[in-house]
């Protein structure tokens, strides 16, 4: 992600010392379509902000019973299933 310091240098490359797209991106190794992004766009602080949060559709006691439910019709990956059922269990108990 680029920074606000990086924002203003390509900015200012661009604006005042009147040097093409393809040449900063050349120079600084910026893509080039960040740069048009930046120059176009006016924004001199990146932003990233999420719409919608995303939520777990079932919960922890869910899905320890969904665990033990696969862990007995698949007999033979049962470590597997020990290991993934254990880090669900302290992921529950941490949250």
């Amino acid at each position: 992600m680029l920074v606000v310091a990086t924002i203003a240098k390509i900015r200012r490359l661009y604006f005042q010392d009147k040097k093409s797209i393809r040449q900063i991106y050349w120079e600084w190794r910026v893509a080039l379509n960040m740069v048009w992004k930046m120059i176009r766009s006016g924004v001199t602080k990146p932003t990233n902000e999420r719409t919608i949060q995303h939520q777990p559709k079932i919960g922890p006691e869910d899905m320890m019973a969904a665990m033990k439910r696969a862990r007995e019709t698949r007999p033979l990956e049962a470590a597997r299933w020990r290991q993934l059922a254990g880090r669900c269990f302290l992921a529950a108990l941490l949250a």
